[in-house]
């Protein structure tokens, strides 16, 4: 548990009025540090108050992805319902997503809308993967250190499927002729209806695979179309958003990372660390420069310790890993 959840769990206590001397003291002290977390309080109230209307006990003191998901699908499973309690639940909804991580809420005014018009963000952490579900029934994995932001809107705004990402992002998307989904990076647009792929946004490029479906890729700003792609393909295009290969592979384990799994082939062993530094959070390294570059097949399963996906990358290459301290140091046998 971070600290902000940590304070969060106490903030929930505080409202219920069962933490004890020392917890009651810890929050006080925290509130009356700054105006800033006077404000977090105030705010946290509000969402404390709303959750308390429309939710059991049971149900709030779920982790905050658990509430989010459950907030997201009961606003948007029923569009016919009170507009009193929309308008709070999406006050609540959005606030949520923005407490502790410095988003501002977004709240339509709802006049005759059904449902809320905003941009809700879902991130994960070192090490961390989850799946969400969005309001039109796509399903989104995100893998570790990734982030999505996620625009919607109804026929009285515009009909609107877009989202934003970083990091790496696997889409189940919603079949929705009349609207097409697009997912937006910095220099390239995705335009699909529905379809099954994956995107990987690295520091130097960004590689789509296309699973199951159809999809074509634009530039973002000019809308140019860069590639068309069919089930089995697999495009790379640099920062700008230019077109670097293409070609067609099999797809099977592109996504195992959903499940723990993370494969290799061919790939570099600078790569493979970098994996290995974000899922352990262990500070691995490779001194040599040229062995950086040597290309592997391997796999990492989360369901192993760190020493022993190292025991396996021993065994299965000329590698071998020696603890220096904090450090773990990768030499060649």
């Amino acid at each position: 548990m971070t600290e902000n959840e940590q304070i969060e769990y106490l903030l929930f206590g505080y409202l219920k009025g069962n933490l004890d001397k020392t917890q009651k003291g810890f929050i006080e002290k925290w509130m009356a540090e700054s105006e800033k977390n006077q404000k977090e309080f105030e705010r946290y109230k509000r969402i404390f108050t709303e959750q308390q209307r429309h939710f059991p006990d049971k149900e709030v003191i779920l982790s905050r992805e658990k509430i989010k998901n459950i907030l997201i699908q009961r606003l948007f499973t029923n569009k016919k319902r009170d507009k009193r309690i929309i308008t709070s639940l999406s006050f609540a909804l959005v606030t949520l997503v923005g407490v502790f991580a410095g988003y501002s809420p977004f709240v339509s005014s709802l006049k005759d809308v059904d449902i809320l018009v905003g941009i809700t963000t879902i991130q994960t952490g070192q090490g961390e993967t989850t799946i969400c579900v969005l309001p039109d029934s796509t399903k989104v994995w995100l893998n570790y250190k990734s982030k999505i932001e996620y625009q919607i809107a109804n026929e009285a705004n515009g009909k609107i499927r877009r989202i934003k990402i970083a990091g790496e992002v696997f889409f189940d998307v919603a079949k929705r002729k009349e609207i097409p989904f697009e997912v937006i990076t910095e220099n390239t647009k995705i335009k699909v209806y529905g379809t099954k792929f994956n995107i990987k946004q690295r520091e130097e490029d960004l590689v789509v695979t296309l699973v199951e479906g159809s999809m074509a890729v634009f530039t973002n700003k000019e809308e140019k179309k860069v590639s068309q792609l069919v089930p089995g393909d697999q495009v790379i295009l640099n920062k700008e958003g230019k077109l670097l290969s293409k070609q067609t592979i099999n797809t099977s384990h592109v996504s195992f990372w959903r499940e723990g799994k993370y494969i290799y082939k061919d790939v570099t062993l600078k790569e493979i660390v970098k994996d290995l530094n974000e899922i352990y959070g262990f500070n691995i390294v490779v001194k040599n420069n040229t062995l950086n570059k040597e290309r592997y097949r391997f796999v990492i399963d989360r369901k192993k310790s760190l020493l022993q996906t190292l025991q396996s990358l021993k065994e299965t290459t000329h590698l071998n890993y020696y603890i220096n301290g904090t450090d773990i140091l990768l030499t060649k046998n």
